[in-house]
């Protein structure tokens, strides 16, 4: 299943595209399109969550290939919320 993600903010810093997003899993892992064509930086903070330790891999999808512009999470379970701000291009 598909996490859903909601763009709270789309902003420049520098010369850097930031997007803001909530993120709410539907599932154990998933891989979150950024809207960036490389992501650069990525800040992740718990909403809520019922598990201990997440992992997020910036330009990977949640298998570990390759895949610019995404992020893959894995680790959080159903409902869990994360906010991510991206940094890119």
């Amino acid at each position: 299943m598909a996490f859903t993600v909601v763009v709270l903010e789309k902003t420049v810093f520098g010369n850097q595209r930031v997007h803001h997003l909530k993120i709410t899993a539907d599932g154990a892992e998933d891989n979150i399109t950024t809207g960036l064509k490389v992501v650069r930086n990525a800040i992740v903070a718990p909403g809520s969550l019922t598990t201990a330790i997440y992992n997020v891999y910036p330009n990977e999808d949640s298998s570990g290939t390759s895949s610019n512009g995404t992020l893959g999470i894995s680790g959080i379970a159903n409902g869990d919320v994360l906010f991510a701000t991206v940094f890119g291009v």
